[in-house]
């Protein structure tokens, strides 16, 4: 292992140095697998290094959970609304600094803001630090490409973002069984990765029913990270007349007394394209930058398929009194060959799931950056038994 390691990192410097080209053919070796993208990733064995470019330190990304499998179980309760494939279980900002040889892996404070100027939020960065940091990874080596870090015990570990961990009241798990756990699948891309895992946890009973049983779960979920605008959109506060869902920080500059808090509501970036903007300001209908698009499951019964589709995309009127044509869009999953980059669990897709559950409901959390309130992002979940509701 210590001679394929070695090679590795020779390989990793001739890539780094030399260039990209010459390293490809390298890589075609069994012993080494390249993932180019976002953030380089590579594979020797059984262990994962990932190459981070000089330009991402800094940067936010968004960091998102999302269940392709739920665990089968004896009983479940009757109302766990999480639990099958399709629910998006958690949010999280996440940023890497360099300091000291070493990337730090930091899970910035969000809840604090000033003013609406960028030097005065320094200021108090730099009396509470930049965030918690959750991994401390030696830098191996450096060159053309980025840093080189090894994340092996990371992406083996409970730890990456925390797992499943946070959920254990929803899921109904407890104790990590590490021994039957993996790592399944690595994907990245130009704008995203996905890291998928499968994870074994002994259920628990949190709930007074004697007719659920502790016995060992296992679940399959991934875990994707997408970059964040450089330049976040320009928040917009609540206002207590209208009911939006929205965000709250802390807010000190514009409060005489108290720290205030301030709300700013979650909302899509719907802007004009640059080259519609004349258009759009006098009153004509242009489509927008970046239109609003859900991805229906497949699993969704065939015939509530096309009413999903008309659901969807019955908000197309309230977008044209915007301004903006064909905002809003809803399409049937797409196939591998269709669109290799779309993922369930990748941050930058919206989804509307089916769940064969017998709960009488629906949920739609949205993935929303802290920064701005701009919706990323949305997971619509519809139980089976919707229909009941609506009657």
């Amino acid at each position: 292992m210590k001679d394929i390691n070695a090679v590795f990192v020779l390989v990793v410097l001739f890539f780094t140095v030399i260039g990209r080209g010459y390293a490809e053919n390298f890589f075609s070796a069994d012993s080494v697998r390249c993932y180019p993208g976002l953030i380089n990733i590579f594979e020797v064995g059984d262990r994962y290094y990932w190459q981070v470019a000089d330009s991402l330190y800094g940067r936010d990304f968004l960091v998102t959970t999302t269940l392709l499998k739920g665990a089968a179980r004896e009983k479940r309760y009757s109302e766990q609304r999480y639990g099958y494939a399709g629910d998006r279980l958690d949010v999280q900002i996440f940023r890497i600094i360099k300091q000291d040889g070493k990337l730090l892996f930091i899970q910035p404070f969000m809840q604090d803001v000033v003013a609406d100027t960028l030097n005065e939020l320094t200021d108090i960065l730099r009396q509470r630090g930049e965030g918690s940091v959750v991994a401390e990874l030696e830098i191996k080596t450096e060159g053309l490409e980025g840093a080189l870090v090894e994340v092996t015990d990371l992406l083996k570990s409970n730890d990456l973002f925390f797992g499943l961990s946070p959920f254990e009241m929803e899921l109904g798990i407890g104790t990590y069984l590490p021994q039957s756990s993996y790592l399944k699948e690595i994907k990245v891309f130009e704008r995203s990765l996905v890291v998928r895992f499968v994870r074994n946890y002994m259920s628990v009973n949190y709930l007074p029913d004697p007719a659920v049983k502790s016995e060992p779960t296992r679940w399959e979920y991934g875990v994707s990270l997408c970059l964040l605008p450089e330049s976040p959109m320009r928040g917009r506060r609540q206002d207590a007349r209208i009911g939006y869902f929205s965000n709250t920080v802390r807010e000190y500059r514009h409060s005489l007394f108290n720290v205030e808090n301030v709300e700013f509501i979650s909302r899509w970036r719907m802007e004009p394209r640059p080259e519609d903007k004349i258009a759009y300001i006098h009153g004509e209908l242009v489509e927008p930058m970046k239109p609003i698009v859900y991805y229906i499951d497949r699993d969704m019964p065939k015939w509530l398929q096309p009413y999903v589709k008309k659901a969807v995309e019955a908000w197309l009127p309230a977008f044209e009194q915007a301004g903006f044509k064909n905002a809003i869009q809803a399409y049937l999953e797409p196939t591998l060959e269709e669109n290799p980059e779309f993922s369930v669990d990748n941050a930058l897709f919206s989804y509307i799931s089916y769940k064969a559950s017998p709960i009488a409901n629906a949920y739609g959390p949205s993935s929303v950056d802290p920064r701005s309130g701009e919706i990323l992002c949305s997971h619509i979940g519809v139980y089976n038994s919707i229909a009941e509701l609506v009657q």
